[in-house]
């Protein structure tokens, strides 16, 4: 059984694609190609995920019961003939809230990774994610937060995104290479353009025909789509009155903060030349990882504040880059793309050394897998905890 990760991440499409995917789940299974979806996937690996976090000889034991649980659960998928399991889920790489702290997008996501490629080392396993120009991306994080629960400050999430030094998508990028070898990335707005293209990175091209209808139910209308700023203002009103804001009550809100701003801008709390500076952020983060080897489809922002679209991805824009300099590769700009540029060669062969001691030898049921040592240097670059 071979297993497609879809890392998501939140807020570039990914309910969109699971939407789709789960429409076509009776099509696909005759395929021999199983997507159960988040109600029955997320209690399992959400929770085996979060021992990835846990210090000290608590959480060793945590993350033995973790990979054996998990690993569990895809062992059942194939035993009912999945040849193809696609596992889609926002919260692989981490929760949404500490992207929302300064601390960069998914500062926790090394070990949750090195954890999930160690529980399914049995199998072949491949690892896919979306990313997004980080003004947008930040701006419709807080706001989808927001929605949800109190926030804290934007302030220090705003300070760390045009922080040259900062963490980006190519630290991210690093970690998940780290885990997964040859993970595909794309720009959000290529599923909204060509979401067959995608289809077929996951469900494979064959069946790909199977997941019927995605454009025309991308075309016509957003899922969670963004929020105006009143009725982002009437939300922070509430969570600061100490109002239990339940999703009756969140869209109440927002229905009255909408009809009274009579206008369905979204919020957006960049000025025009910081928009051009995360813009020329997320181009370098793009190059950063195709100069990684790695595939990224797509990827030219769209200009404007809010802008959700991209243009499509031309004719190469997806090759990876190469000692033959082909097309897609690019230089990374700033004094912080260099030291990413370093970290994803020693990334690389990490996964490489890796993936070499996942090798098993006949019958699945030997000791897990070593830890993966290249998310320890990462998290040791970054300054967090190893």
């Amino acid at each position: 059984m071979d297993i497609v990760i879809h890392l998501g991440l939140h807020r570039t499409g990914s309910t969109a694609l699971q939407g789709a995917l789960a429409r076509a789940r009776d099509r696909l299974a005759p395929h021999g190609v199983g997507y159960p979806g988040m109600p029955a996937t997320r209690p399992v690996v959400a929770h085996a995920l979060g021992a990835a976090e846990w210090r000290g000889p608590r959480g060793m034991a945590a993350r033995i019961v973790a990979r054996r649980r998990l690993r569990a659960w895809a062992r059942a998928r194939e035993a009912e003939g999945v040849s193809r399991l696609i596992l889609s889920d926002e919260t692989l790489a981490g929760d949404l809230d500490p992207c929302l702290t300064g601390a960069g997008p998914y500062p926790h996501a090394a070990a949750r990774l090195a954890l999930l490629a160690e529980a399914f080392a049995p199998w072949t396993c491949r690892a896919a994610a979306a990313l997004r120009d980080p003004a947008d991306w930040l701006a419709s994080a807080r706001a989808f937060a927001l929605s949800r629960r109190p926030q804290p400050d934007f302030a220090p999430a705003r300070a760390a995104a045009l922080d040259p030094a900062g963490r980006g998508w190519a630290d991210l990028a690093a970690e998940i290479h780290a885990a997964f070898p040859a993970p595909v990335f794309w720009d959000a707005g290529v599923y909204e353009t060509n979401p067959r293209r995608i289809h077929k990175l996951l469900a494979g091209p064959g069946v790909a025909r199977e997941v019927r209808g995605a454009r025309r139910q991308a075309q016509e209308a957003r899922v969670n789509p963004g929020l105006p700023p009143a009725a982002l203002a009437a939300l922070e009103a509430a969570h600061a009155a100490g109002e239990t804001v339940d999703a009756a009550r969140r869209e109440a809100l927002v229905a009255d903060a909408t009809a009274r701003a009579g206008t369905p801008a979204r919020w957006d709390p960049w000025t025009a030349a910081e928009r051009a500076t995360l813009a020329a952020r997320y181009r370098a983060d793009l190059a950063a990882i195709r100069a990684m080897g790695l595939t990224v489809l797509g990827g030219e922002p769209a200009a404007g504040p809010g802008a959700g679209k991209r243009r499509p991805a031309g004719p190469g824009a997806g090759n990876r880059a190469g000692p033959g300099g082909r097309k897609g590769r690019g230089k990374a700009g700033g004094g912080g793309r260099k030291a990413v540029r370093a970290t994803a060669a020693a990334a690389a062969k990490a996964a490489d050394e890796h993936h070499h001691h996942m090798r098993r030898a006949p019958g699945r049921d030997g000791p897990a897998a070593p830890p993966v040592i290249g998310t320890i240097a990462l998290r040791a670059r970054q300054g967090g905890p190893t």
